[in-house]
């Protein structure tokens, strides 16, 4: 089961975008790939989320963000596999190469996959900022999380480094802000 941000009743996201469209898009943000072809435990967690709410979905894409800097821990084709591999047509699942960071993934998929309205799939500790830097970039952006989500070891380092990229994003907020106004009026 998947909770949405920032609804605090903690519903599933929705079906429909504000206009009454079909939700387009799922996007899946990246993670460690430490065995070449098998995602970490915490991709696994936002893989099986994604699937689950995408189930729900057929008509909705799944877009797999993350680096593709090594083939031997590609995370989009990672994701694409494992999808695959849990029957999601493979006509339905897209990859993001360039996705090094959430404000480029969130960039990379209104340019070049055009989306307006989407899901966007993290964990917990991460989608407030991901929901804003979605709509930094003028896309009706709504955050799911896995739920119940396994412990995890790191989480004090994840902390620190959420805190930090928020402190970077909200620093750069107003370029990011700029330039997709610029950008996608």
């Amino acid at each position: 089961m998947a909770y949405s941000y920032p609804d605090s009743r903690g519903s599933v996201a929705p079906k429909t975008c504000e206009d009454g469209t079909a939700i387009s898009d799922i996007v899946v943000l990246g993670a460690a790939v430490y065995r070449p072809g098998e995602p970490s435990r915490i991709l696994r967690q936002r893989l099986d989320t994604a699937i689950a709410l995408w189930k729900k979905r057929p008509d909705a894409r799944l877009i797999m963000s993350g680096d593709a800097t090594w083939d031997h821990a590609n995370e989009p084709k990672v994701m694409r596999d494992y999808a695959i591999s849990k029957g999601v047509p493979r006509k339905k699942v897209f990859q993001d190469p360039e996705g090094y960071s959430t404000s480029e993934t969130l960039r990379n998929v209104a340019r070049d996959f055009n989306s307006r309205c989407l899901v966007i799939v993290t964990n917990q500790f991460h989608v407030p900022r991901a929901v804003w830097l979605g709509r930094s970039y003028h896309l009706e952006t709504y955050g799911v999380y896995p739920k119940p989500e396994l412990p995890l070891p790191g989480a004090k380092k994840r902390q620190v480094r959420e805190f930090m990229a928020r402190a970077k994003d909200f620093w750069l907020g107003w370029g990011y802000w700029f330039q997709s106004f610029v950008t996608y009026g």
